[in-house]
């Protein structure tokens, strides 16, 4: 999915900086069970962070705790892109439910 950056990212570590309003592609690496969100510029420049702070970095609505909890009634909830998923699944474009991405799972 692509998004726009709503603030500056920075790792000086790794001397790298995405400027606030840049085109990113979002993507979960499955190796972190969705709880790091990854952020990647059309030129390679890749920058992650935790999936809890998904909602400073692009416009996205997380779900509510009540939306979450009839989810967790029903069994069935939704990826982050919108897709319906198990609780504990990822959707076909390889984005995580929000139970995974939120850490609750």
């Amino acid at each position: 999915m692509k998004k726009i950056l709503k603030r500056t990212m920075r790792n000086e570590k790794l001397n790298r900086i995405i400027p606030e309003g840049t085109e990113v592609t979002v993507s979960f690496p499955k190796e972190q069970c969705g709880r790091i969100v990854r952020f990647t510029t059309a030129e390679g420049i890749s920058l992650s962070t935790r999936t809890n702070n998904i909602k400073q970095c692009i416009d996205i609505t997380v779900p509510s705790e009540k939306t979450l909890y009839k989810w967790q009634e029903d069994g069935i909830g939704k990826s982050v892109s919108g897709l319906k998923v198990e609780l504990d699944g990822w959707d076909y474009n390889g984005f995580p439910s929000w139970f995974l991405a939120l850490g609750y799972i």
